[in-house]
């Protein structure tokens, strides 16, 4: 793309004349504008050099394991659990799933959100009982 000089406005392929101002365009500054143009493409690298596969078999690159979304999973249903006990139905799954996520995460990175979440699983868990227990007596009789 090549702009006039005067106003900025770009300029059409064999133009004389820029169509905005009227200023007469000079080959040598058509010239010296293309040479910038492919100055600055030249120097931008390709960018499979960034992002190519490692040459050396033996360098491992480390991503998540998927252990690590068990582990925050097993936090926020830990707190769910914690606030659903109050129907038990509902805590009593969530926690014991909180719990199996929990413990499928405590060998990750998040080895600590993993373990709170199996703790607030078990709490919501004994709380859920509890509620389901006083439930069945209380509306027994």
């Amino acid at each position: 793309m090549i702009f006039c000089s005067q106003c900025g406005k770009q300029l059409n392929e064999g133009a004389k004349f820029c169509s905005g101002c009227g200023t007469q365009i000079i080959q040598e500054v058509i010239n010296e504008q293309q040479q910038q143009q492919q100055q600055q493409h030249s120097a931008v690298p390709p960018l499979n050099q960034y992002y190519s596969s490692p040459q050396n078999p033996n360098i491992q690159v480390s991503g998540p394991t998927g252990k690590e979304g068990k582990a925050s999973a097993s936090l926020v249903l830990g707190g769910i659990s914690l606030a659903a006990w109050i129907i038990p139905f509902i805590g009593l799954p969530v926690a014991i799933i909180g719990m199996a996520l929990g413990s499928a995460g405590t060998n990750s990175a998040l080895a600590d959100k993993a373990r709170k979440g199996i703790k607030f699983s078990i709490i919501g868990l004994v709380l859920s009982i509890v509620n389901l227990i006083f439930g069945v007596i209380l509306f027994s009789y």
